[in-house]
């Protein structure tokens, strides 16, 4: 059962949360847990799609995590996870979510401002 309470510790408006998925599918926690508790205000998450989730998996962890900022991750290695980012905004876009895509080269600094 899922309850509907919410978590008891006070949000830090000065403070910014990174939430970095891993090689991981997509999974009710980011919806249940991790979104509502520890509050990420950006996300990386993989889009290859072939060992993890691909982006229309992680554009729904996006909409579930409700962050701001989203980060594609862990594609165009190889050719099994071979991915076009663009792919991955325009379907956080169709789930609603505002959240920007930033789709970096690996060498591209970002700050993450609160």
């Amino acid at each position: 059962m899922i309850s509907d309470t919410k978590p008891t510790q006070v949000s830090d408006e000065e403070s910014t949360t990174f939430y970095a998925a891993g090689d991981t599918g997509l999974m009710t926690e980011m919806r249940d847990v991790i979104g509502p508790y520890l509050e990420p205000d950006a996300a990386a998450l993989p889009i290859g799609d072939h060992f993890t989730m691909g982006p229309m998996q992680a554009a729904i962890a996006v909409d579930w995590l409700d962050v701001d900022h989203a980060f594609p991750q862990h594609y165009d290695t190889f050719p099994p996870i071979e991915q076009d980012p663009e792919d991955f905004a325009s379907e956080v876009a169709a789930t609603g979510s505002d959240a920007e895509v930033h789709a970096l080269e690996a060498d591209e600094p970002f700050e993450l401002n609160p």
